[in-house]
This record gives structure tokens, sequence and C-alpha cells, in this order.
């Protein structure tokens, strides 16, 4: 079997007035054979009130990564890198951003708002 990543993920809503919209994957999701696969699942990583690098572990070429909010009251900005652009925000709770790193956010950085955080990653190879 060759090194496979199966990627998925859906979005809904609902309102009170009874609209309601989702939009996912298809229901098998997609795969890719990343030419570097490697897997890591991190341990929680403390975020400061201050750029944070986030750790990809080994990964010199990360591709696909999912990044967990795990504080129940702040939420974590994320950047392409130090002193970069936001890209990302984790909302409390569980907020959470799922995407493919491009060549602009290989060293990734994530900002606590008002106290330090953990999030969780789990980060794939190119």
């Amino acid at each position: 079997m060759a090194n496979e990543v199966t990627v998925t993920g859906t979005l809904a809503y609902s309102d009170a007035n009874g609209s309601q919209d989702s939009l996912g994957t298809p229901a098998a999701g997609f795969s890719y054979s990343p030419s570097n696969l490697g897997v890591v699942r991190m341990d929680p990583q403390t975020i400061n009130t201050t750029e944070t690098v986030i750790n990809l572990g080994p990964q010199s070429t990360p591709g696909y990564v999912i990044l967990i909010n795990l504080d129940a009251n702040n939420y974590v900005d994320v950047k392409v890198a130090a002193s970069g652009a936001i890209f990302a925000r984790l909302k409390p709770n569980g907020g959470v951003a799922m995407l493919f790193l491009g060549t602009g956010a290989q060293v990734p950085v994530a900002i606590a708002n008002t106290a330090a955080c953990k999030i969780q990653a789990l980060i794939t190879g190119a």
C-alpha cells in the first residue's frame, strides 16, 4: 500500500429562522500520496500572548495540518510566519483550522489573545 492521507471535512449551520446549509468534502473525502509521508500528532503545545512558533515536529516540508484550540476562554490567532499576516483564528472550546500549508506558511506562529492557551496539532508531510 502506498503512503496515503485521507482528508474529510464538513461545515454546517442552522439558525433560529430555520435556515440551514452545509458544505463538505465528498462522502469518502479525498486522498493524496505525499512524497515524504510522516504523520505527527504533537503533544498539546502552550501558545503564549507573544508569537509562538507552532511545533511541527520533524516535518521539514509540512503538508496538511489540523490545529485545535483546547482553551475554554481564549482564542488563538495563527500567522503565516513571525510578524506575518493572521490567516486563521481558533475560537475557544475546540476552534479548529484544517488546511494544506503553502510555501509562505512553512513556519507558522500563533498568538493567544489574553492568556496562554494550549493547542493540539496533527501534521502530515507535503
